[in-house]
């Protein structure tokens, strides 16, 4: 897939990653995976990004899409996946 780096919203650009959670579990968990990462934070404050954040300007977005992938089927979300998957196989063991 070839994603579009431009200017979105942290809400737009949250639910292209989770299409079918709400807009405010989809910044949430695009916040999760931020955090997860502490030198795209570091980019990403030095840009002027806060978690009040509205609006991610192209440059931030290019950061994010580095650091977990492009939206839908990112290796970001395989992995969370992949990482609850086998938390709950051990829970049922």
């Amino acid at each position: 897939m070839d994603f579009k780096i431009k200017s979105y919203s942290k809400g737009e650009l949250a639910q292209l990653y989770s299409p079918n959670l709400t807009e405010n579990a989809a910044r949430a968990k695009l916040m999760k995976w931020i955090d997860m990462q502490p030198a795209l934070v570091e980019q990403l404050r030095a840009l002027g990004f806060t978690r009040n954040s509205k609006v991610l300007t192209p440059l931030m977005v290019r950061y994010i899409v580095e650091a977990i992938g492009e939206p839908y089927g990112s290796p970001m979300a395989s992995n969370i996946q992949r990482f609850k998957h086998s938390k709950i196989q051990k829970l049922s063991d």
